[in-house]
């Protein structure tokens, strides 16, 4: 799961550096350099949401495991 935030934090260290660097630029420059954010945070975006659902996922499998164990059977078929 670190990994995942980490790849948040380092989209949101290139959306910095992007930023920054538009202010310096002009025209056509100036757009791609200002679609590159759209997309940076898109990317941010996505990565924030699927930390969000395999850290649900991890919850579920866990629950899972923890109510087989206390099940009389212990999860026999």
């Amino acid at each position: 799961m670190s990994d995942l935030g980490d790849c948040a934090k380092l989209i949101e260290l290139a959306r910095d550096n992007v930023a920054r660097a538009a202010r310096g630029l002009e025209g056509a420059r100036n757009a791609r350099a200002v679609e590159l954010l759209g997309k940076l945070d898109d990317a941010q975006a996505f990565a924030e949401r699927l930390k969000f659902v395999a850290i649900g996922d991890l919850r579920a499998d866990e629950a899972v495991d923890a109510a087989v164990q206390c099940h009389p059977a212990r999860g026999a078929r």
